[in-house]
């Protein structure tokens, strides 16, 4: 695993843990933890999705490289696809994430998942709770396979 990718992994584990203790308000201190994010899960995703995805970016080259797809545990039919690209005025490639739901070659609606993705597409934004929001299932493991895959 390349330094890039631990790099990439550890922010998705420490963005997630500050996202989860933002949320949480006793006005006590709490003890944040982190949990590993795995690349298990990491599925090759085709170059015309990408080209797809890539249709609705409306800042900065409209092109999406070093794909990378995992599958919903929670909602079988939402497919977590992620995508390099570069922002408009920042110097560093993005990883952003876009909810494909139906059969991932098949029609059905994209959805952008991250807030990277909805900043720098014109797909609209997912919601909490039915496999297209941040805090779903798969969508950390979509942004460190993203990360992984662009190496």
């Amino acid at each position: 695993m390349g330094r890039r990718t631990r790099g990439a992994l550890a922010g998705v584990a420490l963005g997630l843990a500050v996202g989860f203790g933002a949320g949480c308000g006793s006005g006590d201190s709490a003890e944040v933890t982190t949990t590993p994010v795995s690349l298990d899960r990491c599925q090759p995703v085709s170059a015309a999705r990408l080209r797809e995805i890539a249709v609705g970016l409306d800042k900065g080259p409209r092109q999406l490289t070093g794909g990378a797809m995992v599958q919903s545990g929670d909602h079988p039919e939402v497919h977590l696809i992620a995508g390099t690209f570069i922002a408009e005025n920042i110097p560093d490639p993005q990883v952003g994430v876009w909810a494909k739901v139906g059969p991932v070659d098949g029609d059905g609606p994209i959805i952008a998942v991250t807030r990277i993705a909805q900043a720098f597409s014109r797909w609209p934004a997912g919601t909490e709770g039915d496999g297209t929001g941040i805090l779903d299932d798969g969508v950390a493991e979509a942004v460190a396979c993203g990360a992984a895959a662009s190496e």
